[in-house]
């Protein structure tokens, strides 16, 4: 067995593409031609009618889904108008507000009524919040009741 002399780290030089013995060129087809490969159809999948309980179910999702996505929208469409609604008013206080005309009285007034617009707006949209969540809640996950309380029949 050989051993090798100890390498001195300090005289290394690395060694780079261009040094090195030889390189290796990337290499791959640009086109692959298909002519001998079959081509697959799966097979067809044997289609039978439902039965009317469970096609009685399929309508009632599809009725809920479509219920749930007209209140989403119906909902967002009157938090998005009144948001506009409440921001036009605001602005028509602030311009008043800001008039070189504008007395204290006045000043004070609009004042309290652009907090008022505030807080109804604050209140406006946690109740429309809590009534969607409330909603979509009972809606997306309906309580069975007590399952102590059944009927005896």
């Amino acid at each position: 067995m050989s051993t090798q002399p100890p390498v001195d780290l300090d005289t290394i030089t690395p060694v780079t593409p261009q040094h090195a013995a030889y390189t290796i060129e990337p290499s791959w087809p640009s086109d692959v031609p298909a002519y001998g490969v079959p081509q697959a159809k799966p097979k067809d999948v044997p289609v039978q009618e439902m039965p009317p309980l469970a096609r009685a179910g399929v309508d009632l999702a599809k009725w809920v889904l479509v219920i749930v996505s007209g209140f989403m929208i119906a909902a967002v469409a009157v938090l998005v108008w009144s948001e506009r609604e409440s921001l036009s008013l605001a602005e028509a206080g602030y311009s008043q507000l800001s008039s070189p005309g504008a007395s204290t009285e006045t000043a004070t007034a609009i004042k309290e009524l652009i907090d008022r617009l505030d807080a109804e707006r604050k209140a406006f949209r946690e109740f429309w919040h809590g009534f969607a969540q409330m909603v979509l809640l009972n809606l997306l996950l309906p309580s069975h009741g007590d399952p102590g309380l059944r009927i005896r029949e």
